[in-house]
């Protein structure tokens, strides 16, 4: 699940292309209207019946085959819940939430919370996503239907506040670090790294706290999807590494933390006004990337990594065309 703390929606829409110079506006939104599904839609919880693959989803092979049996009885310490309601008209389009009840008692703890208001300031309406201080939630907005050959999508958004550096270049601030509440563990469990990576013991069957810290250390980061094109229909919320190599082109954001640069440059950063790149760890820790993804190297990896794919970055500095290692 991408971790974030809040963003603001101002508008949605997406057109269709008949030609390649004529656009034609198939469906807008401006969440000047209440989510009227909202209340009628009820959370379930998961069961993982239909998983979208048996591989990276969230009770995959993978983690089974690394891990042993003791990943089942971490993915076995909570519950996770599931909602989805339509949006705009005719429902184009479709929020897909995800929570996690930590005690198993039927009560979860922290809500995703969608709703529409006015920002103060701006006397705007907007539709504000936030995962209620609990990074194990999820929130996906996606289009109901199935989007033509040819399309485009685009969106106004008015603020995100999910991690990076604050205006004094610090990434502590606010009471939180890097966009998580200073409060309790923030860690990867159950899906860590894999058996064999930095940051913790390898073994599953260590406590929630013990697990690689998504806050800081080695494997610190925050990260949020703009927009993204996956290879299957109908995507929800699910573990941060099953989105790894199921998405075919990613516009996001990733907030390392300085911990996890380490004395390394953190990769490159392109400067759009110089057509220079400079290193990222001299950046803001708010960079968004542009890519495409490669074909993973292995659909069955070895015991102690990750499965993945090449991520290929398109930018100005480059003239457009993809190259691995920047941002």
């Amino acid at each position: 699940m991408c971790p974030l703390s809040k963003l603001f929606f101002l508008s949605f829409c997406w057109l269709v292309s008949s030609n390649a110079s004529e656009w034609t506006l198939m469906h807008e939104e401006d969440f000047t209207t209440p989510l009227s599904n909202e209340g009628a839609s009820s959370w379930e919880l998961e069961t993982y019946e239909t998983p979208f693959d048996s591989i990276m989803d969230d009770t995959g092979t993978w983690y089974k085959n690394d891990y042993g049996p003791s990943f089942n009885d971490a993915l076995d310490s909570f519950h996770t819940y599931r909602k989805e309601f339509k949006i705009g008209k005719e429902g184009w389009l479709t929020a897909s939430l995800s929570a996690r009840d930590w005690d198993k008692d039927g009560v979860i703890e922290n809500k995703p919370i969608l709703k529409i208001e006015t920002l103060h300031d701006k006397q705007q309406q907007v539709l504000t996503i936030d995962v209620n201080n609990d990074h194990t939630g999820g929130a996906i907005l996606r289009s109901t239907n199935a989007l033509p050959d040819e399309y485009r999508i685009e969106y106004k958004l008015f603020m995100l506040d999910f991690g990076g550096t604050n205006r004094d270049g610090s990434i502590e601030y606010d009471g939180r670090i890097n966009g998580y509440s200073e409060e309790g563990c923030k860690t990867q469990h159950p899906w860590g790294e894999g058996s064999n990576s930095r940051g913790w013991s390898g073994d599953a069957s260590e406590p929630y706290c013990n697990w690689q810290s998504v806050r800081e250390g080695p494997y610190g980061y925050n990260g949020f999807h703009f927009l993204s094109i996956v290879d299957f229909p109908d995507p929800a919320p699910r573990n941060n590494h099953f989105w790894h190599y199921r998405r075919k082109v990613l516009m996001d954001s990733f907030s390392q933390h300085p911990d996890r640069v380490g004395d390394s440059s953190g990769g490159k950063v392109c400067n759009a006004e110089t057509g220079e790149y400079y290193d990222y760890r001299d950046s803001s820790f708010r960079t968004v990337n542009m890519w495409v993804s490669g074909l993973p190297g292995t659909w069955q990896p070895n015991p102690g990594g990750l499965t993945g794919s090449s991520q290929w970055f398109i930018t100005s500095c480059n003239g457009g065309v993809a190259t691995r290692g920047i941002q």
